[in-house]
């Protein structure tokens, strides 16, 4: 698509931030210089930020500031917004009588940031009406499109903001892409270093340290590290590598510098993009503030939706290939394949993110967009805003929109940094209530969250009233998975009771694409359609329609399964429910016994809910302190799910058995860094040799082969291979059933690694053998109870200490820990035992029920 063909008018690309561009904003300079040079009629407007125009010196031809420019001179001009400047941009242009529009959304909540800005003088809905009635929207991904558009908006326009310079700069001749030293792995992380980026680097670190490598290690880091004093940079020492710092360079330096000498590089978004132009393998890092365990990392050509940085947590719910540092060396140093995934990777960004992909989908923008100045003026929302601002901004002497707006709104007085540096009257008072009045803080900190608790009280009442006039209580039980509903027995047990009147309403997982979404819903309703029939299943998804079940407050009880809003829609979260007649509760899928607990409770989702169903005293006590409602809607029930043990009835056997569970986490994972498998899949194998006469069952976490194959390389060959060599055993058995109770009651030990299982096998009373990588590191990750669990347990550090246990404790029966272990289990781990569930129940209906 030529110019001639589409725009003769002069485009404007429009910002209005308060420091220099951000990644995701940085496309409206690249697009403005490219399209000056290939010769439209562009400006790029902005405040004056010197070291934008320092980075790229060609701007200032093109560049006016945002104060100064004769937007009169624009009249006829196509304007170039992120839509969250909006409102910004019209003050500016009202007058104008010949204007085009064309926007753009960097982020989902960009419109909520322009309604929020605006204090919802704006709302959503109109934002999403805008734009699907003047098709004058481009998006960064499609990851960008908030929900309330993914069905109004056909074939989207996606402009990516992470774009490589220049073809010439990545064909240079004099570029050598081979480094010279064989004896060295030069491993580069490309961009610029500041103090969010060193966990990054030291995790990149810490796992070439673990490949113990023959190799010499170097690190390049290339670009600027004027930070560089105040960073802790500890992983690169204590891995034994050379450091080099290139400081600032330019663009075309960096990638000429990283050519010559690096094997690998590590870098994200924009810079990711670049480095990968050149033909270097590169590898999308997990960027996180702070320190963190994790052996994962993506080919920037296996990203989806051109998404190029992301968090540890985050990047769990993206579904893409991940690789660990052993593997990735594997393939570029020993099998020598750097050439091939470099060139993989070039092909890649030169397709997906070039300079002129995004100038022809912005022409595509322009060409479509029916957005103009007397459409936005026409609505009531925008004339009535920008009216109060020609009435009352210039006279209260703003010429920003939306500083203007919020001191009006608020009533405050406006403190000019620059001319009253003084810290305000609400930083002054924060830091006094912290100090001397610890209480009244956190009340202050807390308060959404102690004001949700407090509309519970109403809520009861009102819930008491609808159950004396119906005699029940409707009650729903949100189901993502039908292996993840851990409030089974209390949906099965109310199922039996005239008061309550109980559905499982199944939910989809919105995280994925559309056809896993849709696959993982049909297969959930399924699996409980079989098991309870149709009078009880809802569904809160319609495939047919593409729409999703707003429930209301059609249920006075909710029960939760899954405390993370991103996998869910908008309408199974649990802040939709906030506000209304609904009483939340959530039953954990495991014991909490991990570390890992400690960040589920840290989520707004945790201090939201009316009751948290906590397995033990200690555990609440330890809530207790770490939450931020102090564990006020924390009660003790017991462990919901083990209720179902007591029930099992133990199959006759001769033999001892013995089950071996390996965790999933064979890549690491912050807290979850415990699987040993790797270590001992070889040992497993030959175990039921060493035993004959004892029977061994692998019944490893069922997310186990999935990561060996996602992370580790192994291919469904490898895989199936490994458990054909296992099963030539033939006291070895594999189990894959989701009701593993049967197994642990027929068991006369465990091996394993996992999380939840630390306190679930205990109820067996069974002796136990934990898979350590240090005693110090797996204690790090428990939280208190977790530690007293791990107590009763024997440890294994290698694999003579699982001879060990075997030859005293299961076949000897030398059981020193049995008194002690089976003594905590009673008094510690089997509360309520086996009526956890009556619990629960007994605490709803006391509260509702029985005055």
């Amino acid at each position: 698509m030529s110019k001639s063909e589409v725009i003769n008018n002069k485009i404007v690309f429009f910002l209005d931030t308060k420091g220099v561009v951000s990644a995701t904003q940085k496309i409206f300079i690249d697009l403005s210089l490219n399209m000056f040079k290939t010769g439209f009629d562009v400006l790029y407007v902005n405040n004056t930020h010197i070291r934008d125009l320092d980075d790229n010196p060609e701007l200032i031809n093109i560049f006016r500031d945002i104060n100064s420019v004769d937007y009169n001179e624009l009249d006829g001009a196509i304007f170039f917004v992120p839509i969250n400047y909006l409102m910004h941009l019209l003050v500016r242009i009202r007058m104008l009588k010949n204007v085009k529009i064309c926007l753009y959304m960097y982020h989902e909540s960009a419109i909520k940031w322009l309604c929020t800005n605006t204090k919802n003088h704006l709302s959503e809905n109109l934002m999403c009406n805008i734009i699907e009635d003047t098709q004058s929207c481009a998006f960064i991904n499609e990851l960008s499109m908030p929900g309330l558009l993914k069905d109004r908006v056909d074939n989207a326009i996606i402009i990516p903001y992470s774009l490589f310079k220049s073809k010439e700069w990545f064909n240079d001749s004099k570029f050598d892409s081979k480094c010279t030293d064989i004896n060295c792995i030069n491993i580069g992380y490309f961009g610029n270093i500041y103090t969010g980026i060193a966990p990054s680097i030291n995790n990149i670190m810490a796992n070439l340290a673990k490949c113990k490598l023959k190799e010499k290690i170097i690190m390049h880091l290339i670009g600027d590290t004027s930070t560089i004093p105040n960073i802790n940079l500890n992983g690169i020492s204590e891995a034994g590598a050379s450091l080099v710092l290139t400081g600032k360079l330019s663009e075309k330096d960096k990638i000429e510098y990283a050519r010559k000498n690096i094997d690998i590089a590590f870098a994200i978004n924009y810079d990711a993009v670049n480095i990968a132009a050149s033909s270097t393998p590169t590898l999308i890092p997990i960027i996180d503030s702070k320190p963190f365990l994790g052996n994962r990392y993506v080919w920037i050509n296996d990203v989806i939706n051109l998404d190029f940085s992301w968090s540890n947590i985050s990047l769990l719910y993206k579904n893409y290939n991940c690789y660990t540092m052993e593997y990735i060396i594997n393939q570029i140093i020993h099998k020598n394949q750097k050439e091939s995934i470099g060139e993989a990777m070039k092909k890649f960004v030169f397709e997906h993110c070039s300079i002129e992909l995004a100038k022809t989908k912005l022409l595509e923008l322009v060409a479509c967009s029916k957005l103009d100045l007397d459409y936005l003026l026409d609505l009531q929302e925008i004339k009535g805003l920008l009216h109060l601002y020609s009435e009352y901004g210039k006279e209260d002497g703003y010429d920003n929109f939306l500083n203007w707006l919020k001191t009006r709104n608020n009533k405050q007085a406006v403190v000019k940094t620059a001319n009253n540096p003084k810290p305000s009257i609400k930083s002054l008072t924060k830091n006094f209530l912290k100090k001397a009045l610890p209480h009244v803080y956190y009340v202050y900190k807390n308060k959404k969250f102690l004001n949700v608790q407090k509309s519970y009280k109403h809520k009861i009442i009102d819930i008491r009233k609808s159950f004396e006039e119906k005699k029940q209580i409707k009650v729903g039980f949100l189901v993502l998975f039908s292996s993840v509903f851990p409030a089974r027995p209390v949906f099965e047990k109310m199922c039996q009771m005239k008061e309550f009147d109980p559905y499982i309403i199944v939910i989809p997982n919105v995280s994925g694409t559309l056809k896993k979404q849709r696959d993982l819903f049909n297969e959930t309703y399924d699996d409980l359609l079989k098991e309870y029939g149709s009078s009880r299943i809802i569904k809160a998804y319609d495939i047919s329609k593409d729409t999703y079940l707003d429930i209301k407050d059609e249920y006075s009880i909710l029960f939760f399964s899954n405390p993370y809003k991103v996998l869910v829609h908008k309408y199974h979260e649990i802040e939709y429910f906030l506000d209304k007649t609904v009483l939340p509760i959530y039953v954990s899928y495991g014991f909490a016994a991990l570390s890992f607990w400690e960040e589920v409770v840290a989520m707004d989702f945790y201090n939201y809910l009316w009751k948290a169903s906590i397995e033990t005293q200690m555990t609440l006590e330890h809530l207790k302190q770490i939450q931020r409602l102090k564990g006020k809607n924390g009660v003790v029930t017991g462990y919901i799910k083990a209720d179902g043990i007591a029930s099992v009835v133990p199959t006759q056997r001769t033999r001892k058995r013995i089950l071996i569970c390996p965790h999933h986490t064979v890549w690491g994972w912050k807290n979850l860094n415990i699987s040993n498998f790797l270590k001992y899949a070889e040992f497993f194998i030959e175990l039921p040799k060493l035993y004959p006469n004892i029977d061994f069952v692998f019944r490893p976490h069922p997310l186990l082969i999935p990561n060996l194959k996602e992370h580790c390389g192994w291919t469904q060959k490898q895989v199936d291979d490994y458990l054909a060599r296992l099963l030539e055993n033939p006291n070895m058995s594999y189990d894959t059933s989701g009701d593993y109770y049967q197994q642990f009651v027929d068991s006369d030990a465990m091996i394993h690694d996992c999380g939840s299982f630390i306190a679930e096998y205990l109820y067996t009373g069974n002796p136990c053998c934990y898979m350590m990588k240090s005693k110090e590191e797996t204690y790090e990750g428990l939280i208190p109870f977790g530690k007293k669990c791990m107590d009763q347990y024997y440890y294994a550090f290698n694999q003579k200490d699982i001879i060990d246990f075997i030859d005293n404790v299961i076949i000897l029966n030398i059981d020193p820990k049995k008194g002690q272990r089976e003594q905590f289990v009673n008094d510690e781990i089997k509360i309520n035992y086996p009526h956890a569930t009556e619990s629960l129940i007994e605490i709803i209906k006391k509260t509702i029920i029985k005055k």
